[in-house]
C-alpha cells in the first residue's frame, strides 16, 4: 500500500503561499507531458490535436477565419509557450508558490 500524502497535491501553507506536494516521479511524468505538448504547439495549428488551442473564430466564413488565424496565431502560440514555461518552472522548483504562480500553473 502506498503512503498517502497528507494534504493532497496542493496544500495551503498558511502565509498566503502553497506547497505543491508531488513526488519526483509525478513531476517527471508531468514534465514529460509538458514537453510533448510543447512539441505539438511548435508543430503549428494544422495538427488536429491542437484545435482547442488554436480555435476557429469564424466557422461559416473561411476567409475571415484565415485572416483571424493570420493575426492571432503568433499571439496564441506565445501565450501557450508562456504557460508551458510556467508549468516547467513550478515543476522544477520545490519553493512555496504564491497564489498567482499556482494560478498560472493550473
Amino acid at each position: 500500500m502506498r503512503n498517502r500524502r497528507r494534504g493532497g497535491p496542493v496544500e495551503a501553507i498558511g502565509d498566503g503561499t502553497f506547497a505543491l506536494n508531488l513526488s519526483a516521479q509525478d513531476r517527471e511524468t508531468m514534465a514529460s507531458l509538458v514537453d510533448q505538448l510543447d512539441e505539438l504547439v511548435a508543430s503549428g495549428p494544422a495538427d488536429p490535436r491542437l484545435r482547442r488551442l488554436f480555435p476557429v473564430a469564424y466557422h461559416d466564413d473561411p476567409e475571415r477565419d484565415a485572416e483571424y488565424q493570420l493575426l492571432m496565431h503568433d499571439e496564441l502560440r506565445r501565450s501557450r509557450a508562456a504557460s508551458i514555461a510556467t508549468v516547467r518552472e513550478v515543476l522544477a522548483s520545490s519553493a512555496p508558490l504564491e497564489a498567482s504562480q499556482l494560478h498560472g500553473f493550473m
